[in-house]
């Protein structure tokens, strides 16, 4: 049963997935996002609350019955309190706008999203494509391959705080080229598989308007299956 109360208001708060704290946080194939998020865009008006209106089955299987739901911010599972839906598993996509992780997907549709913090594959689940558009919300999922590539979002940046070699071939067997500096933003232009062609800019004329960058092209890892994308972004601009 739902809960007749709204969960307890909490701060609000998503997983960090840069610098030395963050780096490391598996970020999947893509994530789960409210549906008509735009990176740049404010959300519509009472949109800002979808974590407290979806509803999403939760299975510990593909193909299984759930064994849970996430439902009006609660985490329901039968035979057990329900438990507030926290943000501390999800990051943020936007300003302010939480997505969940979607750590791998299957060809029949089921792609399996963490919900929780929790050690291994603890707090992750199996949520089937049809229960997206199935509940009062309407979710979204989109890979990051698609999501990192759009111009809707702000320049790239290495998650790691040191950034990465530049090559001018899409392998790790080509030429290298001259090194990223620590000032720097990157301009997404193609993907080949784990590799991203980019524009380097340096130094980085992000939100500066008078400053003249220097521009050339090469080759970077952008993923790696076990961390994800190994490239992010600035979700709340300047």
């Amino acid at each position: 049963m739902i809960p007749a109360d709204a969960p307890p208001a909490v701060p609000y708060a998503t997983r960090w997935v840069t610098g030395a704290e963050g780096a490391s946080v598996p970020l999947g194939v893509g994530h789960l996002h409210y549906s008509d998020q735009n990176p740049v865009v404010d959300l519509p008006p009472g949109a800002n609350d979808w974590l407290q209106r979806v509803a999403l089955p939760l299975s510990s299987a593909p193909g299984t019955a759930p064994f849970a739901w996430i439902a009006e911010g609660w985490i329901l599972a039968g035979g057990t309190t329900p438990e507030p839906l926290s943000r501390s598993a999800l990051i943020e996509t936007g300003y302010e706008e939480p997505s969940f992780v979607v750590l791998e997907t299957r060809p029949d549709g089921w792609l399996r999203l963490r919900y929780a913090l929790s050690e291994g594959d603890l707090g992750t689940a199996w949520t089937h494509g049809c229960a997206l558009s199935d509940g009062p919300v309407v979710l979204e999922f989109t890979e990051w391959s698609t999501w990192l590539l759009s111009e809707t979002i702000s320049p790239l940046f290495f998650r790691s705080e040191s950034p990465g070699g530049l090559r001018s071939a899409p392998s790790l067997d080509a030429t290298g080229l001259p090194d990223i500096g620590s000032d720097y933003i990157l301009e997404p232009l193609e993907i080949r598989g784990e590799w991203m062609k980019v524009t380097v800019k340096e130094p980085s004329d992000y939100c500066e308007f008078d400053l003249e960058s220097s521009r050339r092209e090469g080759w970077v890892r952008w993923y790696e299956p076990a961390r994800g994308p190994l490239l992010w972004y600035f979700t709340r601009g300047c």
